[in-house]
């Protein structure tokens, strides 16, 4: 049965830093052509926002537990995308 995520940090994300213009004023934002971060990510929550474009591509499933969380199912088995 798929699990939602519980990570310590943010799904995705390795470490947190707050941003401040003088340390990071060289820092953009721009397109990233590698994915494989998420090779081993099996479901990612959504917010309703997301349904229409998620279930276009994914199911949506809740998660079996006392707070249900929508989630986008990627895999059926956890650590496989």
């Amino acid at each position: 049965m798929a699990t939602a995520p519980k990570p310590q940090l943010p799904l995705f994300y390795k470490d947190l830093l707050p941003l401040n213009s003088k340390d990071h004023a060289d820092w953009s934002v721009g397109n990233f052509d590698d994915a494989s971060y998420m090779a081993d990510t099996h479901a990612i929550p959504l917010t309703v926002d997301e349904f229409v474009d998620a279930q276009r591509n994914y199911p949506i499933v809740f998660t079996a537990n006392d707070t249900p969380l929508p989630i986008a199912l990627m895999g059926l088995n956890e650590g496989v995308n």
